[in-house]
């Protein structure tokens, strides 16, 4: 993407709504992934007016950075800017979770609370969902490893993100698991078929 902005091939408001989807990725726990992003976000930058810049860009990346930064367009000067990235093992339990949709929720659920305390109003109890004991579990986990209220809100915002690599991983897993029992599936837009090599031996094995 860098290199596509660099040769003026986006759009302005391409260009800004990408700068927003990426700007989600400014926690990420993996150090090339953040570079990547900044690297993005400066070329970005420096193609944008400084108008832009301050208007249309800056509001997306306040929230990941320690203190403001004019100089957006250098690198180095953005990537120290960032706050502490979201603990790996935080990321990982979040993004391998099997029911990532009811995470997110509480989550979300977790934040109104907040807001209405905040604000000095009573949370309502349609606020208040009973959770599993795998999910108490979980944020038990997640707390003691360093998740906190910044780190729910990063997760808000990348939860659509999530949602997709969850469900790849989930794909992924899947395909591995049934190359391990030898089996082969062949999907297209009308039939599944899973032929299993295992048996097919066994067969051939039996048939000499």
């Amino acid at each position: 993407m860098a290199a596509l902005t660099e040769l003026g091939l986006l759009s302005k408001q391409a260009l800004c709504e990408l700068v927003t989807e990426c700007s989600y990725f400014l926690v990420h726990p993996s150090l090339w992934v953040r570079q990547a992003v900044v690297g993005f976000i400066s070329t970005a930058a420096r193609t944008l007016s400084l108008l832009d810049v301050q208007c249309k860009i800056m509001p997306h990346l306040a929230l990941y950075m320690k203190y403001p930064l004019i100089q957006i367009d250098r690198p180095e000067l953005l990537l120290d800017s960032l706050v502490s990235p979201i603990p790996r093992y935080v990321y990982d339990s979040v993004v391998t979770f099997s029911d990532i949709d009811v995470l997110l929720d509480i989550l979300k659920e977790r934040n109104s609370i907040r807001d209405c305390v905040n604000t000095g109003k009573v949370p309502t109890t349609e606020f208040y969902r009973e959770t599993g004991t795998n999910l108490k579990k979980l944020f038990l986990r997640l707390e003691a490893n360093g998740m906190n209220e910044s780190i729910e809100e990063y997760f808000l915002k990348m939860g659509h993100h999530l949602k997709k690599i969850n469900k790849h991983r989930a794909n992924a897993d899947a395909r591995h698991n049934k190359q391990l029992e030898g089996k082969i599936e062949i999907n297209s837009s009308t039939k599944s078929h899973v032929f299993n090599l295992a048996e097919s031996q066994k067969r051939r094995f039996y048939d000499q």
